[in-house]
C-alpha cells in the first residue's frame, strides 16, 4: 500500500468547510458491504477511516490513486436536521487516501467525492454543517422565532419542545425558579409560571398608568 503526500497535504486543498461528526457509514462496493466511520463531512464530500482489511476490498492494488483507478462506491450514512433523522444515499468518487500513524484498527483515511448527489440530500447536508456550526444558543432563538409548520412541530417530541423552550428563555435571561437540569417538566412549567407572572405585572401597570392611578 502506497500513498504519496502527507495528511496535512489534503486536509488544506479542501476547500469547503467541514464538521467532525465521527458518524457510521455503509459503503457499497462491487459485491462487498462495507462498514466504516465518517470522520468529517463538507458541502462536497467526506473523509472516512476504515481498517486495511476493508480499505483493500475498496482499493486492492493500492497504488496513488489517479483518474484512471480512483474506485466509485455507494454510501449510505445518517443525519440528524432539524431534530429529524436523515437517510443520505449518494455514489461517491475517492480522490485520495492515506495511512495515519498511531490511529488504531481503523489507520486508514481517504476522501470521498459526490458525484450523485440529488438535491434534497445536498440542502439536508448544507443545513446540517450550518447548524454544527452556529452557536447552540443562536440555533435555539432562530427555532423558537421561526413560524411553523403541523409537519414540523409533528416531528419534534415533549422534550424535543421542553428542551428548545429552556434553551430559548435562558439565552433571553429569564430567571427559572427551581432550576434543575434534571428536571425540566418544573422547570419549564416555572418558567411559564413566571412569565404568566410577568405579564400580568406589565398589563396592571398598563392599566394602572391608562387610568391615571398613582402607585402607592
Amino acid at each position: 500500500m502506497t500513498h504519496q503526500q502527507p495528511y496535512s497535504f489534503y486536509e488544506e486543498r479542501r476547500k469547503y468547510p467541514r464538521v467532525v461528526i465521527n458518524s457510521p457509514i455503509v459503503i457499497y462496493h462491487n459485491d462487498s458491504v462495507l462498514n466504516g466511520e465518517i470522520h468529517d463531512i463538507s458541502e462536497d464530500g467526506l473523509q472516512v477511516r476504515c481498517d486495511r482489511k476493508t480499505f483493500q476490498l475498496i482499493h486492492p492494488s493500492g497504488k496513488f490513486i489517479r483518474k484512471n483507478n480512483a474506485p466509485v462506491v455507494n454510501v449510505l450514512f445518517h443525519l440528524a436536521v432539524k431534530g429529524r433523522q436523515f437517510d443520505i444515499s449518494v455514489k461517491c468518487l475517492m480522490y485520495y487516501f492515506v495511512v495515519l500513524p498511531n490511529a488504531g484498527p481503523r489507520d486508514i483515511a481517504f476522501g470521498l467525492r459526490f458525484i450523485s448527489l440529488d438535491d434534497k440530500s445536498s440542502i439536508d447536508i448544507n443545513t446540517f454543517i450550518e447548524n454544527a456550526m452556529t452557536p447552540p444558543e443562536e440555533i435555539d432563538i432562530k427555532i423558537m422565532s421561526e413560524p411553523r409548520t403541523i409537519a414540523d412541530i409533528s416531528v419534534l417530541n415533549i422534550h424535543d419542545v421542553k428542551t428548545e423552550l429552556l434553551n430559548f428563555l435562558k439565552t433571553r435571561v429569564i430567571n427559572i425558579p427551581g432550576s434543575d437540569e434534571n428536571n425540566d417538566y418544573k422547570c419549564l412549567v416555572a418558567a411559564i409560571e413566571t412569565l404568566f407572572e410577568k405579564s400580568a405585572e406589565i398589563e396592571n401597570r398598563l392599566y394602572r398608568i391608562e387610568q391615571g392611578i398613582e402607585d402607592n
